[in-house]
């Protein structure tokens, strides 16, 4: 279980049943029961792989099978098959790939690739991106009618679900829930409750208010 402080300076914390340390060629591998834990994370596979550069600190970590990422400022929770993790002076970044999926208990989502960015503490989803929010939490009666209603509680629990090219979630600074979401590029919004559907450039939610604005 060493610590490894990676470019930011932060300490990283790994465990495993087997460890090899390739020191000619800067990389170290575990394997097996893989746990890496640092301030921000935990992250849980296969196989990690840590390249190293020649000044022996990390420059790119490579997680493989059944990757499991969960954020500790929002418990939220990503899985995938793959994932990359670049170190570098002016950008530190996960990227998680191989059918990867994410939740935070109340919202769900998948996409081809999910990239958190840990210094602007922005998490993005690219590409085939859909999510879907529960409908209790849209401040809006409907998304197409200010004089709409859900008449049951069964149908208001069915989720409002939101697709794009790219869905963006500005994580808190601290722990706490999302602060915002921001939807752009071939935007739809639909409703399951109300049988609405709305398209757009751009779908911002925010946190807060509930509101979900389509422009």
């Amino acid at each position: 279980t060493p610590d490894l402080n990676d470019a930011t300076n932060q300490v990283l914390k790994i465990f495993s049943d087997h460890f090899q340390f390739l020191y000619e060629s800067n990389l170290i591998t575990y394997t097996r029961n893989v746990r890496v834990e640092d301030s921000q994370m935990t992250l849980t596979c296969d196989v990690l792989n840590i390249y190293l550069t020649t000044n022996k600190t990390i420059q790119r970590i490579t997680a493989e099978n059944h990757v499991v990422i969960v954020n500790q400022r929002d418990n939220s929770r990503a899985t995938g098959d793959h994932a990359v993790y670049i170190v570098e002076p002016d950008r530190e970044f996960v990227q998680l790939s191989g059918n990867p999926t994410w939740s935070d208990g109340q919202r769900i989502g998948t996409a081809d690739v999910f990239v958190l960015d840990r210094k602007k503490n922005i998490f993005r989803a690219e590409t085939n991106a859909v999510f879907k929010l529960p409908r209790a939490q849209i401040g809006q009666p409907s998304l197409l009618s200010a004089t709409a209603t859900v008449s049951t509680n069964a149908s208001a629990e069915k989720p409002v679900v939101i697709s794009a090219d790219v869905v963006a979630f500005k994580l808190p600074e601290t722990n706490g829930p999302v602060q915002e979401i921001i939807a752009e590029n071939n935007v739809v919004i639909s409703s399951e409750s109300d049988q609405s559907r709305a398209t757009g450039d751009k779908a911002v939610y925010t946190e807060a208010t509930g509101e979900l604005e389509l422009s």
